[in-house]
């Protein structure tokens, strides 16, 4: 049960946040957007400084099917902050630094300190703080060309696949509008991060995020957890505050 608990409060800090007051979806264009325009579209960078999110949270995985709500805050660069709530009560608080990961069982009274690569890695995936950080708000790292890189069609989607850094990653875009519908990130352990992408809207005008997000994880050998994510509200820039204070009495596990 730890391992279960463990796994579900650390993979909901990964999961996308997209949500406003007021959805507007996308009017798609006439025509299709060429390779260059897609990857302008993709590579443009947005402007935050505080991110403030509530979001709907359904997990599926062989051992046990559960929902519950998540929240989730981030101060760029600097730090996210979770904290997942069934019926009300809260089941445990997860801080992420730029190095460091810190997560709190409310359930079972302990917490984990860990370094940021060896808390990636204890669930299957090895991801730095900017594609958490990246992920979370939900926006995609921006298509490298100057490494290996394709493009070509997948169905009715454009395929793009590029190097970055020790990752292999692979966006499938609407070609009318130059939205990601599919990432995968693949690690250099062959280990991947599969996500989809839907119900795309305005936050802020000019920013465009898609509300529901579906996450695949492989956790064991034939064993995949899949994670679906509703967001409901957002704030962006309007700091709120952060408390995370580890109980004195709580045992720490590694």
């Amino acid at each position: 049960m730890k391992s279960y608990i463990q796994s579900m409060i650390f993979l909901c800090f990964i999961l996308g946040i997209a949500a406003c007051k007021t959805k507007r979806m996308m009017t798609p264009a006439v025509e299709k957007l060429n390779e260059a325009s897609v990857i302008s579209a993709i590579n443009t960078p947005v402007s935050f400084t505080f991110f403030d999110g509530r979001a709907r949270v359904k997990i599926d995985s062989p051992y046990e099917k559960t929902k519950g709500v998540m929240y989730t805050r981030i101060i760029k660069d600097s730090l996210i902050w979770i904290a997942v709530k069934k019926l009300g009560v809260e089941g445990g608080r997860l801080l992420i630094t730029r190095d460091s990961a810190f997560l709190i069982n409310r359930i079972e009274r302990y917490y984990q300190k860990k370094s940021i690569e060896d808390f990636g890695n204890s669930y299957g995936i090895d991801l730095t703080f900017s594609q958490i950080q990246l992920a979370c708000v939900g926006l995609h790292q921006a298509i490298d060309t100057s490494g290996f890189y394709h493009f070509g069609a997948a169905g009715n989607q454009y395929k793009f696949s590029f190097s970055s850094g020790e990752y292999l990653v692979d966006y499938k875009a609407d070609p009318f509008t130059g939205l990601v519908m599919s990432a995968t990130i693949t690690d250099k352990f062959d280990r991947s991060l599969q996500s989809t992408y839907d119900n795309y809207a305005y936050v802020k005008q000019e920013i465009q995020i898609p509300y529901f997000r579906e996450y695949k994880f492989g956790i064991a050998k034939n064993d995949t957890l899949t994670v679906e994510v509703d967001y409901t509200s957002i704030e962006l820039n309007n700091p709120k505050t952060i408390r995370f204070e580890i109980p004195p009495h709580y045992e720490r596990i590694n």
